[in-house]
Order: structure tokens, then C-alpha cells, then sequence
């Protein structure tokens, strides 16, 4: 862009300078020889005046260009030397602010374990059996752990499949047990989960 603005300056000079000329000549200089007889068109003094005009205003015109170029030339620098505020580390003696417990911060509470396992049970509910694992999985956190564990009776009197997810906290502690109830061989058809339930302890 610099360039641009020692352009933009040099057209402001150009246009002073001929502003400050004699109109009149200058007219005979630059114009008179494309009439065949100059003296009958020669321009009038409010003519030659709104020439001169026109020229000072060109010069002004190209200053404020370029202080506009100079002025986005200087922000856009200010833009590349500025230093990012987010996603640089320090080191902790350089660092006036105590640094959270990132660990601390992303592990749940007892109370916290169970309520996330009773909303994971009340999005199974209704779901196609296929879809079980991945929703424990997606809706397990990186704060929330879980294992399946069968039951001991795999299969009821009823037919129906019971199969149980221990959920725990990010450490491993806090565990609930999530029961999930599924269609077994005898539901032909039924392929949706029946109920979820939350019990305190481990399966």
C-alpha cells in the first residue's frame, strides 16, 4: 500500500501545481491548437475559474485517499503485531492468577453421578435396542465412566433381557447402577427398550 500513497501524493502536487498556474496560458498551451480559430473559443474567467477550482479540489481529494490508504495500512499492521489473548500458556511463576484444577473441576460429585445416570435411563427408554451402547457412550461425558456387566438371570420367566451399566465419576467412585430392560427371544418384533432404572451402589 505504500505505494498507493506516494501516488496518491504526487497526483496532490500535480494538481496544486496546476491549479497555481495561469489558467489562461495554460489553456493556450495545453487545448488552443485542437480549434481552428482558438480566439473564438477561448474559455471565459468563470470558466478558467472553475478549472482552477476543480484542480485544488482533485489535490484534496487525493490527500484524504491517501491518509484513508495509511490509516488501513496502520490498522491492519496493528491486527498482525497484536498478541493473541486466548489459547497462550504462561508459566506459573510468571502467572499472577491461580490456575483451576482442571481435574478437580470436571469431576462429578455423588449427586452429580446419579442425576447424569437417571438422564441417561430416561433417554433409553423407547429406544431400538441397537441403540443403547451408543447413547450410554455418547451421553457418558468424559466425566461420567460406565462398564456393562450382565445380570446373573440374562433371560426371565417373561422373556425380557435385563443388562446393567455401572456408571461411575471420572476417578471411579460414586458408582450407580443403570438396569436396562430389553425384548428378549419371546417378543418377536419388539425391538425398543421397555424401561431404565438407577439404583445406588455397583451391579
Amino acid at each position: 500500500m505504500t505505494g498507493w500513497v506516494v501516488l496518491l501524493f504526487i497526483l496532490a502536487g500535480v494538481f496544486i501545481l496546476l491549479g497555481l498556474v495561469d489558467q489562461r496560458k495554460f489553456w493556450w498551451m495545453t487545448t488552443a491548437w485542437q480549434y481552428r480559430n482558438p480566439e473564438a473559443n477561448e474559455p471565459s474567467d468563470s470558466s478558467l475559474a472553475l478549472g482552477r477550482f476543480s484542480m485544488f479540489a482533485m489535490a484534496v481529494m487525493s490527500i484524504i485517499a491517501a491518509v484513508l490508504v495509511m490509516d488501513a495500512q496502520r490498522s491492519m499492521d496493528e491486527q498482525k503485531n497484536r498478541r493473541p489473548t486466548t489459547g497462550v500458556s504462561f508459566p506459573s511463576f510468571l502467572s499472577t492468577t491461580p490456575t483451576p484444577d482442571a481435574d478437580k473441576a470436571k469431576t462429578y460429585s455423588r449427586s452429580e453421578v446419579r442425576k447424569k445416570a437417571e438422564a441417561v435411563a430416561a433417554k433409553l427408554v423407547g429406544e431400538l435396542v441397537f441403540n443403547v451402547r451408543p447413547i450410554i457412550t455418547t451421553e457418558s461425558d468424559d466425566n461420567l465412566r460406565h462398564k456393562e456387566r450382565k445380570g446373573k438371570d440374562k433371560y426371565t420367566k417373561d422373556g425380557w433381557e435385563y443388562t446393567e451399566y455401572e456408571l461411575t465419576n471420572r476417578k471411579g467412585k460414586y458408582p450407580v447402577c443403570l438396569t436396562v430392560r430389553e425384548p428378549g427371544p419371546l417378543h418377536d418384533g419388539r425391538w425398543r427398550i421397555d424401561s431404565a432404572k438407577v439404583r445406588n451402589g455397583r451391579c
